[in-house]
């Protein structure tokens, strides 16, 4: 997937570009400052995606991701996001449940230090490694694809300083199940925390 998709996305998502906007490639090619053939494709990547509706002899225009769609993504999130964990679970190799302890050790610190930066990242990282560990590469696409919806979207509220504790508590009861190798309270602890991170994005 090319840059100019991934620019226009995150514009898309937070509204920089409106809903039913009239996206023409040569707007975009002097805006972003690329040529018409990654715009092309950029068009194509999101009206699959269904944030760019492509009407023929009229052109593309803006879908976008209201407020109602985002409370369904995060229906649909739970939904995947426990079913990978309890793959993840049975199926995580050594290595992998290595790289994810040592995520979940810096979740911990940057949780002490109150950095929600470190930690916004971090937070997406240690996801990333359950998401793998599934070896499921159909699952890792939709929840990637998910991941890039809540990152960039303005309808969901960033993270506040006061829920870190909570939310590093979260993780906390997914790693142990992980530990533990116990698929059931992983997705569970899974469960919660995307039903947990729905309510503190105001869904």
């Amino acid at each position: 997937m090319n840059d100019i998709t991934e620019m226009l996305r995150a514009d898309i998502l937070r509204e920089k570009i409106r809903i039913g906007s009239k996206l023409t490639e040569r707007d975009i090619c002097e805006a972003y400052g690329v040529s018409r053939t990654p715009v092309r494709e950029a068009l194509r990547d999101l009206k699959n995606e269904d944030l760019v509706e492509l009407i023929p002899n009229h052109g593309a225009y803006v879908s976008g991701f209201t407020l109602s769609d985002m409370r369904d993504l995060f229906v649909l999130r739970e939904i995947l996001e426990a079913q990978c964990t309890a793959w993840a679970i049975e199926r995580i190799t050594t290595d992998e449940l290595e790289t994810l302890e040592k995520k979940y050790e810096f979740l911990e610190l940057y949780t002490h230090r109150g950095d929600t930066t470190k930690l916004k990242k971090l937070d997406a990282e240690f996801h990333t490694c359950i998401h793998a560990a599934s070896q499921n590469r159909i699952l890792i696409r939709r929840l990637s694809a998910i991941q890039n919806y809540v990152k960039y979207s303005a309808v969901v509220k960033t993270r506040r300083k006061e829920n870190i504790q909570a939310i590093f508590e979260e993780h906390a009861a997914i790693f142990e199940a992980f530990i533990a190798r116990d698929p059931v309270a992983g997705e569970a602890a899974a469960r919660a925390h995307i039903r947990n991170a729905a309510v503190r994005a105001g869904l």
